[in-house]
């Protein structure tokens, strides 16, 4: 939501009726065309409903003309004052989020995380406990710089959940990284080799063409059970090198 310029309607210092700012209420411009409806109303803030998102006005921005309650300015203006007041905030937001920009919480007021890479699907963020990648739609420029959607106490129960997550994931991968243990491709679709010996580092697989040496990090746990990122002709061409 976005809030637009001051559009008050002049209204004669006689006139005493107040509109009604009631939501569902139609409001118009002075020359009678269909503006919006009211969707809420936040002490002296009134949310007007418009196709691409609604916009929010003053109470001192509305007024009666010919009795049905009016702004001073047409749909069209509401639209491009959102729009450019959007697209300024985008620029804004962009210039601020860089490698190495401190990234704060809802409040402005704590540093939570560093930014560490920016891509489009997503923000890699560093945090005291690791790296984690955050929705680019949850970052936002707050009085005290770039911030993201989330209190500390937030930050603090989403980090605790990845943890948790990570710990539950890595523990479903040891238990399947077993010798004799069948290895199946990325999407599951082909038998890949079985497990002959695991290490720290690396995990030992033996095909039909022979054994190679696949890095632990390169093992997840799939519907299809234990896989690798590899698609059969990749490993095929592994194997074929480590021959």
């Amino acid at each position: 939501m976005s809030a637009a310029p001051h559009a008050a309607l002049a209204q004669s210092p006689a006139a005493v009726a107040a509109p009604d700012l009631s939501p569902g209420v139609m409001v118009y411009d002075p020359a009678g065309g269909e503006v919006g409806k009211i969707e809420s109303r936040s002490g002296d803030t009134i949310v007007i409903g418009l196709d691409g998102g609604p916009i929010a006005l003053p109470a001192s921005s509305f007024g009666l003309v010919d009795k049905r309650v009016a702004i001073g300015v047409t749909r069209a203006d509401l639209v491009a004052a959102r729009d450019n007041a959007a697209a300024a905030r985008s620029e804004k937001l962009e210039a601020a989020l860089v490698q190495g920009a401190e990234v704060r919480g809802a409040n402005g007021q704590v540093a939570l995380a560093k930014v560490k890479t920016i891509a489009a699907d997503g923000v890699v963020i560093s945090t005291a406990s690791g790296d984690i990648k955050i929705a680019r739609s949850a970052f936002f420029l707050a009085p005290g710089g770039l911030a993201m959607n989330y209190s500390p106490e937030q930050f603090a129960a989403l980090l605790a959940k990845i943890d948790k997550t990570s710990a539950d994931r890595e523990a479903a991968l040891a238990a399947a990284l077993q010798p004799g243990a069948e290895v199946h491709s990325l999407k599951g679709l082909a038998i890949l080799g079985t497990v002959v010996s695991v290490g720290s580092e690396a995990v030992v697989v033996k095909a039909s063409s022979g054994e190679v040496s696949v890095p632990r990090s390169a093992f997840t746990i799939t519907p299809a059970g234990l896989s690798a990122a590899y698609t059969a002709e990749q490993f095929a061409a592994a194997v074929g090198s480590a021959s």
